[in-house]
C-alpha cells in the first residue's frame, strides 16, 4: 500500500501546482490577452478531441484496468500488451477518422460565426490521435505502478509550457497562428513523452499478442470494453458537451467567457479529484474483504469531508468575485451567475462523496455505466432546452440540474443495493453552516474598498467556519485522516 500513497502523494503534489499555473494562465493571463473568440477556439478544439479520443479508444482502457493482471509478466513483456492494446486504439482512431470525413461539416456547424474554427479545425485530428495515445499509454503506465508521470506531464508541463508561450504571445514574439500550433504541439507532448519513458523502460513491444491467449478472453473482453466505450464515451460528453453547444448557438466568443467562467468554478474540484486517488485502494481492498462497516465509513467521511472543503472554497471565490472582476476584463463580469451555478453543482457532486468510485469497483459497474450514460443524456437535453434561451447561465443550469441527478440516483442505489448511506446529522449540520455563511456575506459589504472587504470577508468567514466546525464536531475522524496520510 505505501507505493500507492506515495504516488498518490506525488501526484496530488503536481495536480496542485498545475492548478496555480492553470488559473494563472485561463483565469488572468490569458483573457487579458486573448480575444474571446480565440479562448473559445482553444477550448472547443481540447472539447472535440477530448470527446473524439474517448471514442476511439473502443473501450481498450477498461481491458486495461480489468484484464492487465492476466498479461502481466515482465520476462515475456506482458505478452505483448503495449503492441495489443496500441492496435485497438489505431484502429479505433481510423474508424473516427472515416466518420469525421463524412460528417465534419456537421460536427463543426454553429448557428454562429465560427469561421475562426473552420479556419483552425485541421487540427482536430492530430490533436485527437494524441489524446488517444496519452489515454492509453497512461493506463498502462499506471498498472505497471507508475501513476505520478502522466500527471506530471499533463497536469504540470503542458501549463508551464502554455505559461511560456503566452508570454512569447503577448510580446509579440510569436502571432496567433504560431501560437495555437505550438499550443496543439504542447497537448501532444505528453503522449510522446510518455511513450518514449515506456520505451526506456522496456514496456514497449510491437510484437502482437498470442491469438490463442486473446481467444481464450475475447467474450469478457468484449463486454467490458463495450461498457468502458459507453461509460467513457458518457462522461467525456459530459464534461465537454456544454462548450461544444455554447458554441453552437452562441458562437466562439461566448463559449470564451463561458470557459473562463466554468474553469474558476472547477477549482473547487481539485480537493475531491485527490482525495478519490487516495481512496480507490482502500475502496478496492475493503470491497474484496467485504469490509461493509468499513466501506460505509469511507462513504461517509468522504462525502463530508469533500462537501466542507468545497462549500468553505466556494463561499471565499463568491465572496471575492469583485476583486477576481477587477483583474479580467469587463466583458468577463457575464460569467458571474456561471460561476455561482457552476460552483454549486461541483457542490452537489462533492456531497456525492467516493459513491461513483463504490459503484465502479463493485460487482454492480454495469449499473455505473447505466447512470453515466443516463446522465449524458440528461446533460445533452437540458443544455439543448436551457443554451438557447438562457444563453451561458442555462449551460451551468443544465450541469447543475445533471448533478442532481446523477447524485440522487447513486445515493438511492447504494443504499437499496448495499445499505450505504450517504448523509447524517453532520451533514445537515454543515449544510445550515454553509447556507448561513453564505446568505449572511453575500448580502452585505464591511466597506466600499474591495479589496479591503474581500480580505476583512476571508478573515470572518474562516474563523467563523473553522470555529463552527469544531464545536459541531463536524471535522471527520482521526483514524479517516490517517488513512489519507
Amino acid at each position: 500500500m505505501g507505493i500507492v500513497f506515495k504516488q498518490t502523494l506525488r501526484g496530488s503534489i503536481w495536480s496542485y501546482l498545475g492548478v496555480v499555473i492553470g488559473a494563472l494562465n485561463v483565469a488572468i493571463l490569458m483573457p487579458r490577452i486573448f480575444s474571446e473568440e480565440q479562448i473559445g477556439l482553444t477550448s472547443i478544439l481540447v472539447a472535440l478531441s477530448a470527446i473524439f479520443a474517448q471514442f476511439s479508444t473502443f473501450g481498450v482502457g477498461g481491458i486495461t484496468y480489468y484484464f492487465f493482471p492476466l498479461f502481466r509478466n515482465p520476462e515475456k513483456k506482458h505478452h505483448y500488451y503495449f503492441a495489443f492494446m496500441s492496435l485497438i486504439a489505431v484502429a479505433g482512431f481510423l474508424v473516427f477518422c472515416i466518420v469525421y470525413a463524412f460528417f465534419h461539416n456537421e460536427i463543426l456547424t454553429s448557428k454562429s460565426d465560427s469561421a475562426l474554427l473552420d479556419q483552425y479545425s485541421f487540427y482536430i485530428l492530430p490533436l485527437t490521435f494524441f489524446t488517444l495515445m496519452f489515454a492509453i499509454f497512461d493506463g498502462y503506465n499506471t498498472v505497471l505502478y507508475d501513476a505520478v508521470s502522466g500527471t506530471f506531464y499533463k497536469e504540470f508541463l503542458f501549463r508551464v509550457l502554455n505559461t511560456l508561450i503566452i508570454i512569447l504571445f503577448f510580446y509579440k514574439i510569436i502571432d496567433f497562428s504560431f501560437f495555437l500550433f505550438l499550443y496543439i504541439f504542447i497537448l501532444s507532448l505528453p503522449a510522446i513523452l510518455l511513450f518514449f519513458r515506456l520505451a526506456v523502460r522496456g514496456q514497449v513491444s510491437f510484437k502482437i499478442l498470442e491469438l490463442s491467449f486473446f481467444k481464450k478472453h475475447r467474450r469478457e473482453f468484449f463486454f467490458v470494453a463495450l461498457f468502458s466505450l459507453i461509460s467513457g464515451f458518457g462522461s467525456m460528453l459530459t464534461i465537454y458537451i456544454d462548450k461544444y453547444l455554447t458554441n453552437f448557438y452562441l458562437g466562439l466568443a461566448v463559449t470564451g467567457i463561458y470557459t473562463i467562467s466554468s474553469y474558476i468554478a472547477s477549482v473547487l474540484q481539485v480537493p475531491a479529484r485527490s482525495m478519490t486517488k487516495i481512496l480507490v485502494p482502500l475502496i478496492a481492498q475493503n470491497w474484496r474483504n467485504n469490509v461493509h462497516d468499513k466501506l460505509q465509513e469511507i462513504y461517509l467521511n468522504s462525502s463530508l469531508a469533500q462537501f466542507l472543503i468545497s462549500s468553505f472554497f466556494f463561499i471565499l471565490i463568491w465572496i471575492n468575485l469583485d476583486i477576481v472582476f477587477l483583474i479580467l476584463p469587463a466583458q468577463y463580469a457575464a460569467g458571474k451567475y456561471v460561476i455561482l451555478i457552476m460552483g454549486l453543482a461541483n457542490i452537489v457532486n462533492a456531497l456525492g462523496g467516493s459513491g461513483s468510485t463504490i459503484l465502479q469497483i463493485s460487482d454492480s459497474y454495469k449499473v455505473s455505466t447505466y447512470f453515466i450514460f443516463a446522465l449524458m443524456l440528461l446533460t445533452v437535453l437540458l443544455d439543448v432546452l436551457l443554451i438557447p434561451v438562457w444563453g451561458i447561465v442555462g449551460a451551468a443550469t443544465g450541469a447543475l440540474f445533471a448533478a442532481m441527478g446523477n447524485v440522487i440516483l447513486r445515493v438511492i442505489f447504494l443504499k437499496r443495493k448495499y445499505n450505504l448511506y450517504t448523509f447524517d446529522k453532520n451533514h445537515l449540520w454543515g449544510i445550515l453552516i454553509f447556507a448561513g455563511c453564505f446568505l449572511v456575506f453575500s448580502s452585505f459589504d464591511f466597506t466600499g474598498q474591495v479589496i479591503i472587504n474581500g480580505l476583512i470577508k476571508t478573515i470572518l468567514i474562516s474563523a467563523i467556519y473553522a470555529l463552527l466546525l469544531l464545536k459541531t464536531d463536524l471535522l471527520v475522524n482521526r483514524e479517516f485522516i490517517k488513512r489519507l496520510l
